[in-house]
């Protein structure tokens, strides 16, 4: 049985809801329990890089759950395609650009198109 790695981009998680809901309540909930069997008796296990404006905020959450990656440029870790999952828990009052929000959704894809391919 194998442990297959799950790239996940996690932009906004200092935020109460980002920080609380999504990356402690499941991400590190997930991790610290070996991450998620499948009925074939493979695991997933997510590999979250930590993603904010504040360098600071973002080094101390990750350092608090042992999280390897942060960084405040997001660009970068959206071109990782080694990253499969971006979760956006930003601001969700204040609307993206039209072009960040073009590029996100453009990463995305590709992602979906180049593991489609993978199959």
């Amino acid at each position: 049985m194998t442990t297959k790695r799950l790239g996940l981009i996690m932009n906004g998680v200092t935020g109460r809801m980002g920080l609380n809901q999504h990356l402690i309540r499941s991400i590190v909930a997930i991790r610290d329990q070996g991450g998620v069997l499948l009925a074939n008796g493979d695991r997933v296990m997510p590999d979250p890089i930590l993603v904010g404006r504040d360098a600071e905020k973002v080094a101390a959450l990750a350092k608090r759950f042992d999280i390897i990656r942060h960084t405040t440029d997001l660009d970068k870790a959206l071109a990782d395609k080694n990253d499969e999952v971006f979760f956006d828990a930003a601001t969700t009052g204040a609307p993206l650009a039209a072009d960040q929000g073009d590029q996100r959704r453009q990463a995305c894809l590709l992602r979906e198109a180049d593991r489609d391919q993978s199959q």
